[in-house]
């Protein structure tokens, strides 16, 4: 039968079973095997430091992601719930004591844990924007709360940074 672009044709598939009479659509215009290089995974990330095993390792970051986003969380529904208003950044207690409260979080995090600092300072975000969900339910203005929790992450994110700077600096001085 001819090949050429266009052209379709039924073939025998035996390369994997030799004598199989298996039968396999073939286009000429698509590849009919996979690309034969295939390029090493990069799992540099995934190396244990000098006094931990990888498994332990991670399994620190998921605790880590999910006290981040706890806390965010807790601080978001205790604001809600001292202050009597729907939603917590509705009170002046939001801004004087809960974003207060979520920098210092990602401070410590970002000094504890300063690889991938910027998740520090988005995580309790993460946290009081899924309260928010759970609490109120997505509105017509979700587009908008979620610009806002972008903005409100800023400082946090700041404060990740610079607990990762200095816990970074506070290892390289160690033995």
């Amino acid at each position: 039968m001819p090949r050429g672009p266009g052209f379709a044709s039924w073939e025998t598939c035996d390369d994997r079973f030799p004598g199989s009479t298996r039968t396999r659509f073939t286009d000429a215009r698509r590849p009919t095997h996979a690309p034969t290089k295939i390029k090493a995974l990069d799992l540099s990330w995934f190396e244990p430091g000098p006094f931990e095993s990888s498994k332990r390792r991670v399994k620190k970051d998921h605790w880590l992601y999910l006290a981040a986003a706890l806390i965010g969380a807790a601080v978001w529904f205790a604001v809600t719930v001292i202050s009597g208003r729907r939603e917590a950044w509705d009170s002046v207690l939001y801004f004087s004591v809960g974003m207060p409260v979520v920098c210092i979080v990602s401070l410590a995090l970002g000094y504890f844990e300063p690889v991938r600092w910027w998740r520090w300072g988005v995580l309790p975000l993460a946290g009081q924007f899924a309260c928010l969900l759970i609490t109120e339910g997505p509105g017509n203005l979700l587009p908008l709360g979620i610009v806002v929790f972008g903005v409100l992450s800023v400082p946090s994110i700041a404060t990740a940074w610079i607990g990762a700077y200095v816990g970074a600096r506070r290892a390289d001085k160690q033995p």
